[in-house]
Order: structure tokens, then C-alpha cells, then sequence
């Protein structure tokens, strides 16, 4: 079992790339915000469940994905977040939702195929077909953008 005080510090170190994982899956602060304060209710609620020598910060991203899936059912279709002078994060951004978390969590967050496919709870072989579709989508999107003789994106 684990103290909740060492969850409540835990917590605390992994606030930012929590928020940032809301980020990308919602576009907006607010819901970001939202997301991170339900994990961090979910996880001190689940305190003396969690054993101590797991990786606390894998279970807090799927506990956000899985509140992200379960909760949030109205989106503003009509707000868009505005990157200035990002190409590849603006087309990032542009991934569907399944696409972008899992190049979120792989490139950003560095974890491994099996990590990310946990944290989303899905197959291995889901995460590396995503990411391979999502490296062609980015692929292709900067080609339409880029202009002749501009070198490629490469991963």
C-alpha cells in the first residue's frame, strides 16, 4: 500500500505532463485543467490501492485517457487553438484523437510501445499501427505545406 502523502507528492511532480497530455487531447485549458484535478481526485480517492514500486505516472496518464474517453462528451467544434509559428505541432494537433495521444505519449513523453498501449488500453500492435499512420498522415500534411525543395519530416 501506499501513503497517501507520497501520492499527494507524486501527484505534484507529474501535474505539468499531466496537463500537457490534457492539452493534447482536448485543445483547451480548461478542460485540461478539469481532466488533470478529476485524475488527481481518482488517484488520492484509489490511494490505498495503489502499491507503492508501480509506475504511478503510467496509471495517472490512463486514468486521464479513460476520464478523457468516459467524461468528456461535448466539445466546442467551433473553438480552435491557434500555434503560431509550430508547422509540426500544428499538425500534430490536427491527428484524430487516437492518433494523437499515441504520438503524444510515444515522442513526447518517451514511453515504449507497450507503455503507451497500456496507458490506452489497447493492443501493441494498435499503437504501432497508429503511430505508423500517423507518421504518414504528418508525413503527407507536410508535404502539402512544405515548399518544393524543403527537406521532409522525419522521425
Amino acid at each position: 500500500m501506499t501513503d497517501e502523502r507520497e501520492i499527494r507528492a507524486d501527484l505534484s511532480r507529474c501535474l505539468g505532463r499531466l496537463w500537457r497530455f490534457g492539452m493534447i487531447l482536448s485543445f483547451r485549458s480548461d478542460v485540461a485543467l478539469a481532466l488533470v484535478e478529476a485524475t488527481c481526485v481518482r488517484a488520492l480517492e484509489r490511494a490505498p490501492l495503489l502499491i507503492s514500486n508501480s509506475r504511478l505516472d503510467y496509471w495517472l496518464f490512463s486514468t486521464l485517457h479513460s476520464i478523457w474517453q468516459t467524461k468528456v462528451t461535448i466539445r466546442d467544434e467551433n473553438s480552435e487553438i491557434r500555434v503560431v509559428d509550430n508547422a509540426v505541432l500544428r499538425r500534430v494537433t490536427a491527428l484524430p484523437d487516437e492518433y494523437r495521444a499515441a504520438v503524444f505519449l510515444a515522442y513526447v513523453e518517451d514511453m515504449s510501445y507497450l507503455e503507451v498501449a497500456e496507458v490506452l488500453v489497447v493492443s501493441i500492435s494498435t499503437v504501432i499501427s497508429r503511430l505508423a499512420a500517423a507518421r504518414i498522415m504528418l508525413a503527407e500534411s507536410a508535404d502539402i505545406a512544405k515548399a518544393p525543395g524543403s527537406p521532409k519530416l522525419q522521425f
